[in-house]
């Protein structure tokens, strides 16, 4: 937190103050859809024990979504859990795939949350050089018509997330599935204003007022400390 700029504290008392949005940094209140890189403790030793409760409770499958998963995939095996890494590039599509991976999980510029600079119709095909480590497709697949161009393209299947959202079964808030579903195809913007790293979501009056502040994003998880008890207040 102490790396926060002046600037950009002064920026989110504004935003709040002009909307009446209440400062909220109790991250036990965060929902499922909402920044919660704040609750964690961030670092190498934190992380390996997460991996460590994962490991302990034998789960069907683990996936990583930023960072090489490798380290933990003998152990994963030896316990009968499969073991997948998420990839916007080529190049870290091969450099995980090396690690004894079950599959790779490439998703292009379209998926919803983090998403790489790559569009899935170039980044999907161009990944056959990890074989024979299996492809699955992901970003901007919604239904059957998704999945068979997925399929066509060399993939064994697909990463469906922000489709799932809006179903009964997920706990988002009835609110944020509504915003989800009515959206159109112009509704998201591709920022690194809400965790310090590039994020597809909905846009909103946040995304607006940073345009017009001309502050740059802070790295993660700066970024992410700065805007949580924004979307803790806000929700």
């Amino acid at each position: 937190k102490a790396k926060i700029p002046p600037q950009h504290l002064a920026f989110r008392e504004r935003f709040l103050r002009e909307r009446g949005i209440p400062f909220d940094d109790d991250t036990s209140h965060a929902t499922p859809g909402m920044s919660s890189v704040a609750a964690y403790k961030l670092g190498e030793t934190f992380s390996r024990q997460q991996v460590k409760a994962i490991l302990q409770e034998r789960p069907a499958l683990f996936v990583s979504a930023l960072g090489d998963p490798s380290f933990m995939v003998a152990e994963a095996r030896a316990r009968g859990i499969k073991v997948m890494s998420v990839v916007g590039k080529v190049k870290d599509a091969v450099n995980v795939a090396r690690g004894g991976i079950d599959a790779v999980i490439c998703t292009g510029t379209a998926a919803g949350g983090h998403s790489g600079e790559i569009d899935g119709m170039v980044l999907v095909p161009h990944v056959e050089r990890v074989a024979p480590v299996p492809v699955v497709a992901g970003g901007g697949i919604v239904d059957g018509r998704g999945l068979a161009a997925a399929l066509a393209l060399g993939a064994i299947g697909v990463w469906v997330g922000s489709r799932f959202i809006a179903s009964e079964e997920c706990k988002a808030p009835a609110w944020y599935k509504a915003h989800l579903v009515e959206a159109g195809d112009g509704a998201t913007v591709r920022s690194k204003w809400y965790t310090g790293k590039t994020c597809r979501h909905l846009r909103s009056e946040w995304d607006t007022a940073w345009e017009a502040s001309g502050l740059p994003a802070l790295p993660m998880p700066e970024q992410a400390l700065l805007t949580t008890p924004m979307a803790l207040g806000a929700a």
